[in-house]
């Protein structure tokens, strides 16, 4: 049945540690190469061609199907999962200011945005205003930012009818690696993404996952010609303390016109 609908909610069950898979996924990222990776999950990393982006082509190890969710609108009532500090404009480059729960603990997020981009790893990046947790604090172990990677290197920025978005299509994975060393510990944590399935024809259904977890949830987006907002429930699928994980957004079926991802810590300490 053909679903329209301007904004989406989505909710799933929260994430356990998958011990193997994370030992795996760490691995990986520490030994890669640059090259293509063509063996199971949880192997190493064969020799190839390094990515354009350079980006860390680490399996993640027991992916599995991620809990799944259903849709609906999100009425006057609110029934949406909003973050603390609000929406990021539409051009994804405000900073907005710090809200009671801003200093030093309750939430904290970052939002990619490729209204903009000319690369899959070059979306524009906003941080909440959060004293002592920016940029640096969401990075990956060495890193002093966070990153979007187009892990098999076949994704591409498009132009859709909402406008320039990133085109993931099933198969293709994005992973926004990121390290939460200095966090020890969070209620739960919230994805929104914005965007719309590519097809004129039918949804998209994708998988939002942390690797290092092996788990994660699923979602679906509308075709019409509309920017939707869809805002999965991540529960504790993320790790306080690990300098190595990722936020993967790859579609099941169909394709996904990504402009905006969002990533939300609810009740973070530090």
């Amino acid at each position: 049945m053909r679903l329209l609908f301007p904004l989406a909610v989505l909710f799933a069950t929260s994430c356990a540690v998958a011990e193997d898979a994370a030992d795996g996924f760490v691995r990986d990222v520490r030994r890669d190469d640059g090259g293509a990776d063509t063996a199971p999950d949880g192997a190493s990393d064969g020799d190839g061609a390094g990515d354009e982006d350079g980006a860390d082509d680490a399996d993640a190890g027991a992916d599995g199907d991620a809990d799944g969710g259903g849709d609906g609108d999100a009425g006057a009532d609110g029934d949406a999962v909003e973050d603390a500090d609000g929406d990021a404009g539409a051009d994804g480059d405000a900073v907005e200011d710090a809200g009671p729960d801003d200093a030093g603990g309750g939430a904290i997020w970052f939002e990619i945005d490729y209204s903009a981009a000319s690369s899959p790893s070059s979306p524009a990046w906003t941080f909440s205003a959060t004293p002592a947790f920016g940029a640096a604090q969401w990075a990956t172990e060495g890193a002093s930012t966070p990153e979007a990677w187009d892990r098999w290197d076949n994704m591409a920025v498009v132009d859709d009818p909402i406008g320039r978005a990133l085109e993931i299509e099933s198969g293709d994975e994005l992973q926004v690696m990121i390290g939460l060393e200095e966090l020890t510990g969070y209620d739960s944590a919230t994805v929104r993404l914005e965007g719309r399935s590519r097809s004129t024809s039918s949804h998209v259904w994708f998988d939002v996952t942390n690797p290092l977890s092996g788990r994660g949830v699923s979602g679906e987006m509308s075709q019409d010609w509309t920017l939707h907002v869809v805002d999965l429930d991540f529960g504790t699928c993320l790790l306080p303390g690990e300098g190595i994980q990722a936020v993967r957004v790859s579609p099941t079926s169909g394709a996904l016109a990504l402009v905006r991802l969002r990533v939300t810590i609810n009740g973070a300490s530090w």
